[in-house]
């Protein structure tokens, strides 16, 4: 079964704070993973949104409000291309104005 690590389960932020989110999958066969967020997809063209080469990390410079969401780790193992087994960790995002 995927499993991940190192995920809060919420984090708070003000408006124009660094948002950073780490998930280190692990399990075998090793799980390929995917960055979600509850409301709709990732806007990867924002040059905001930026995911590490190794797709662990997801970091969303200078928050908005609009960027309050649970965002999701998502893991999926195939194992001999018939079983597919998924897990997914999560994080409450909470953005507060700065004023």
């Amino acid at each position: 079964m995927p499993r991940a690590k190192g995920m809060h389960r919420s984090v708070n932020l003000v408006e124009g704070d660094e948002l950073k989110l780490l998930c280190e999958p692990w399990g075998w066969p090793l799980p390929t993973m995917e960055w979600r967020r509850e409301s709709g997809p990732l806007n990867f063209s924002d040059p905001r949104i930026t995911v590490s080469a190794d797709n662990n990390s997801l970091v969303i410079e200078s928050v908005v409000i609009a960027d309050r969401d649970r965002y999701y780790c998502m893991l999926t193992s195939r194992i001999n291309d018939t079983e597919v087994l998924e897990s997914n960790k999560s994080t409450v995002v909470r953005v507060k104005g700065m004023f």
